[in-house]
């Protein structure tokens, strides 16, 4: 295959693994071509349908259960929507251990085929069972897609910073675009799973135009492969286990909310319109949240950020869980809530990105968002199973307020202040997780 003058193949593919990829000289920059800069639009898209696969089901798991849809129960929505994460999480995992091998465009265009193809086909599901399987397919799909979306953010944030939290409301889109459809076509619950199928068809052409800048132009040099030993090896090694430990609480709020939101403020006497109304306004606090991360992130340094927003979480979650609020006010505290929980993530990795050394930031950074995909599967059962005993109101929310309180407990205990500010490194290799 023949590899071109920016490290690109001639003829736009990613070169497979084994092939030499020439590098531009030292001091020359690639001149970004236009599909090039077309990378982060199609990765933001990708995530969009990420998010719209699986905030739909957390959208409609009321009216599934309260229809008697395909005889669906609470326990039966749990296992769906658990499967969903665990999809995306196992597929996610098998893809950053085995590589691109197949390059960017291919593998990018088989997640959204088969999330498109889970999509539509749950509408003709017979039971249970089937409709759990069709959203674990389509959730290995999109799992596959993630670190293709991550590198394309990470490689773009080495010349703008908030590229990766850019990519990252791609996730949040999606499900703003779940509640809109769904206040709008519920309980009709069959349309909304066609539409996001068919909007994954319309960008699979968008997916065979891009030319992608492979992958291996940014590999480090043979026998600086960072390790999880070197990261284990590293005197505050406990800071990176926080980090883990703090990324899967982040996670398992982020996903325990946009699935179980809607089911919680129904089980908390309010009507459709409203639960959904209020998933709405999650996705567009955290969508904005997350536009201000680098901003908040430089002001307070990486660990206070954390420290702060995980505190912030902890009350809100806390002020759902209590009765007697008025609409409005729910309005008001899942906008603030939603805003902190979706950038709680975001201000994790670079927290990591600031204080680990470069030999194990990629070890460090892959860890974290590994293991938070693991604490998203653990958010969304744990929830279901709350609300599967009859206990969703109130304490589903103050299990979720006691998750982001762990996530201060282990900041404090595990992440002295003096080693960021030892390090004062600068964050360049943030990289911001959608599931």
């Amino acid at each position: 295959m023949a590899v071109g003058p920016g490290g690109g193949t001639m003829d736009g593919q990613d070169a497979p693994s084994g092939t030499r990829v020439v590098l531009p000289a030292p001091g020359v920059a690639a001149s970004p071509t236009a599909p090039g800069r077309a990378g982060p639009l199609l990765c933001w898209l990708v995530v969009v349908i990420a998010g719209y696969h699986l905030v739909v089901l957390g959208a409609t798991i009321p009216s599934l259960i309260r229809f008697g849809v395909l005889g669906f129960t609470p326990a039966a929505a749990t296992l769906a929507a658990t499967a969903s994460v665990a999809g995306m999480a196992v597929g996610a995992a098998a893809q950053s251990r085995s590589g691109t091998r197949h390059g960017r465009r291919q593998t990018l265009a088989v997640a959204v085929a088969t999330s498109s193809a889970g999509l539509l086909l749950t509408p003709l599901a017979p039971d249970v069972t089937v409709f759990v399987l069709l959203r674990l397919l389509g959730g290995l799909g999109l799992g596959l897609g993630l670190p293709v979306v991550l590198g394309v953010a990470a490689e773009r944030g080495v010349r703008r910073l908030r590229a990766g939290a850019w990519v990252s409301t791609g996730y949040h889109a999606g499900a703003v675009a779940a509640a809109v459809l769904g206040l709008v076509l519920l309980p009709d619950w069959r349309p909304l799973f066609v539409l996001g199928g068919v909007a994954g068809l319309v960008l699979l052409p968008l997916l065979a135009l891009w030319r992608p800048v492979p992958a291996g132009s940014t590999r480090p040099a043979r026998g600086h492969e960072p390790s999880v030993r070197a990261l284990v090896s590293w005197q505050h090694r406990w800071v990176g286990v926080a980090s883990v430990v703090a990324s899967f609480m982040a996670l398992a709020l982020v996903h325990g909310l946009n699935t179980w939101l809607p089911t919680l403020m129904r089980a908390a006497g309010h009507d459709r319109a409203t639960s959904l109304q209020l998933l709405l306004v999650l996705n567009v606090g955290a969508a904005l949240g997350l536009l201000g991360v680098a901003a908040v992130s430089q002001r307070l340094g990486g660990r206070r950020a954390v420290l702060l927003y995980f505190g912030l979480a902890a009350v809100g979650l806390a002020l759902l869980g209590s009765p007697g609020s008025e609409v409005w006010q729910l309005v008001v505290v899942v906008l603030l809530t939603g805003a902190v929980v979706a950038s709680t993530q975001a201000l994790i990795q670079t927290y990591v990105a600031r204080v680990v050394p470069p030999e194990t930031r990629t070890a460090a950074n892959g860890l974290v968002t590994g293991l938070g995909r693991v604490g998203a599967v653990a958010g969304v059962l744990g929830t279901g199973l709350l609300i599967s005993s009859g206990l969703a109101d109130p304490w589903a929310f103050h299990l979720l307020s006691a998750v982001a309180l762990l996530g201060v407990l282990v900041m404090v205990v595990m992440t002295p202040r003096t080693v960021e500010l030892a390090v004062a490194r600068p964050a360049v290799d943030s990289r911001v997780s959608a599931g």
